[in-house]
């Protein structure tokens, strides 16, 4: 058998496997391409409509603020005294445990608070430390065991990490390794904490800084892939980078990224960029690096980057004499993509050869953590505001992302900028997370629908230059990738997208977050990921079933890739053609806009 076959056994075989977990390593020398399984429209209907009576309608919104999820956390603890009586007592009783020099709480492996040996050494430090532990640890298990209904639970367990994680006694001037540094230069680290603070209070809307703005130069130390911007609009510039082999695949790959950040996640340099590793596997590579607009803009909606977009695809399929295009679309950029294949699918029109999809979220029928907050009224005012404005600013969307995961994102910085008066780290991923762009109102408002009324995943609700979307009619091949750990579009989500498109798909699941799981290079050897073709209707389902690979996707995407990529062919001398010349060098003028 091959290790093809290993990969994909057939329906009955998986069906008959549902009940059972397989998740076993499978050493493999090449990455495997699955096989595909092609739903027919029937099914997916059959599966829509299961999934609407199941979710309900779509367009309605019944998320609750934060402040309503205080109040119903506050009745929870009048309506549950029991409960709160009997988790005090414990916490009192493991905080006595502490004071006696027992260690009833030991942090998360991973949790960096509580490193400094005085915590575990010094009496009152490991009696704070612990005392701290039991309270967070009992109040996580009072929501665990409340009445509080589903949906309810998920939102208390957010606010309760918030002021949890906020409380730690690692974020105050306490904190022992501080106390050393403070020490150690005689109170100048105190003084540049301060000073880091108020540069923030001024230029960061209050967060701590996450990088340095000096820390990199566009072209210089990231963004330096060779290429030449061929193609320019007012909404794009789009990138032919130089083949690094003699010969390339004749369908070129064009890469779509999301429009709230800058193209160069995925040319960082030269260990992570995803452009350096599909120019060294034969592929002719363009990416599209949007225009940071401003107000004058924000007239600017989906079908004006769709009609941008098919632009730009005419261009590269000119400069390359090619037929068809293999697309990559990531987060917002992938949503995009989705709509453009619709409106391909539409007109029936045949461009595309294979679409992927990175961490893309465009059937809105499933629950997010977003979505449990969102509710008409919150959505409606994130609309007026950013017609108000213009824009929708990407350093807003970058501060409410941030509090999703506070203690990696605000917390660790507040104490290494503030309490030890340090500059922050320096990382490329860092910088272009910081390095955001702004969304017109028009193209904000087009997503706030989608999302609010399931627009894409619905048939005929949106419409492209008149023409009405149905993205189930899409049959290009499809490829989606999504993190275990994404706390942005949940790889649940993913696959429910997925699931929209009736032709051949592979899925892959990648254990890290929403940005990691993308920049997965070759060299990450310890790196893992789920990969199948068979695509039962619940995501557990499909897990379970998946073969579980050592390494990157990277490789068997790359394969994956080259399937669609038709005939090699000499690899071009230079970049553009006669009609299209080249017009700058990369990265262009678009990405270096603030």
């Amino acid at each position: 058998m091959t290790a093809e076959q290993k990969i994909t056994p057939s329906s009955e075989e998986h069906e008959a496997l549902l009940p059972a977990i397989r998740k076993a390593d499978l050493p493999i020398e090449k990455p495997p391409i699955p096989s595909y399984e092609v739903e027919s429209e029937d099914t997916l209907k059959e599966k829509k409509a299961l999934a609407a009576s199941k979710n309900g309608s779509p367009n309605a919104l019944t998320g609750k603020t934060l402040p309503e999820t205080a109040l119903n956390i506050g009745m929870q603890i009048l309506t549950q005294p029991a409960l709160t009586l009997r988790k005090s007592v414990q916490v009192a009783s493991e905080v006595a445990s502490a004071l006696r020099g027992e260690s009833p709480n030991k942090p998360d492996r991973r949790d960096r608070r509580f490193k400094d040996e005085a915590w575990r050494e010094n009496y009152f430090y490991h009696a704070l430390a612990q005392s701290y532990l039991a309270w967070r640890k009992g109040v996580n298990e009072w929501v665990d065991e409340s009445d509080l209904a589903e949906d309810d639970e998920v939102r208390a367990r957010f606010l309760v990490n918030l002021l949890t994680e906020a409380a730690s006694p690692s974020n105050t001037l306490l904190n022992p390794a501080a106390l050393k540094r403070a020490q150690q230069t005689n109170g100048k680290s105190l003084l540049e904490g301060m000073s880091h603070m108020v540069q923030d209070m001024v230029h960061n809307g209050g967060l701590p800084s996450q990088v340095k703005d000096d820390s990199y130069r566009l072209g210089e130390n990231i963004a330096i892939t060779p290429g030449k911007v061929v193609f320019r609009t007012d909404v794009l510039e789009l990138i032919q980078y130089i083949p690094q082999t003699t010969e390339v695949y004749t369908k070129p790959v064009l890469i779509i990224p999301p429009q709230i950040n800058k193209f160069y996640i995925f040319d960082l340099d030269k260990r992570s960029s995803m452009v350096e590793y599909l120019l060294s596997q034969g592929n002719q590579v363009f990416i599209v690096s949007w225009r940071n607009p401003g107000p004058e803009y924000r007239h600017w909606n989906l079908e004006t980057y769709i009609q941008n977009l098919d632009n730009g695809i005419d261009c590269l399929l000119d400069i390359t004499e090619s037929d068809h295009v293999n697309v990559v679309g990531a987060c917002a950029g992938g949503v995009t993509l989705s709509a453009l294949l619709g409106y391909y699918a539409a007109k029936r029109v045949e461009k595309v050869s294979s679409a992927t999809f990175l961490v893309s979220v465009f059937e809105a029928s499933g629950k997010s953590l977003m979505s449990l907050f969102a509710n008409d009224k919150s959505v409606a005012s994130a609309k007026e505001r950013s017609q108000r404005q213009g824009v929708l600013d990407g350093k807003d969307m970058a501060r409410v992302f941030a509090w999703l995961k506070p203690n990696e994102m605000i917390w660790m910085y507040w104490v290494n900028n503030y309490l030890m008066g340090k500059e922050p780290p320096t990382t490329t991923t860092l910088y272009w997370n910081n390095d955001s762009t702004r969304l017109p109102a028009g193209l904000h408002s087009d997503f706030l629908d989608i999302y609010e009324a399931n627009a894409l995943a619905t048939p005929n609700k949106l419409k492209i230059s008149g023409m009405p979307i149905d993205i189930s009619k899409i049959k290009v091949d499809a490829y989606f990738v999504a993190g275990q750990e994404d706390h942005l579009a949940n790889w649940q989500g993913c696959y429910s997208s997925a699931q929209c498109f009736t032709g051949r798909k592979v899925f892959v699941l990648a254990g890290e977050s929403h940005i990691q799981c993308i920049l997965r290079p070759m060299r990450c050897k310890n790196s893992s990921y789920y990969v199948g073709s068979y695509q039962p209707e619940r995501p557990e389902d499909w897990l379970a079933l998946a073969q579980k690979q050592k390494g990157s996707w990277w490789g068997n995407w790359a394969v994956w890739v080259q399937k669609h990529g038709g005939e090699m062919k000499p690899a071009p001398e230079h970049a553009g053609n006669s009609y299209y010349p080249a017009l700058d060098n990369a990265p262009g003028q678009y990405v270096r806009e603030k």
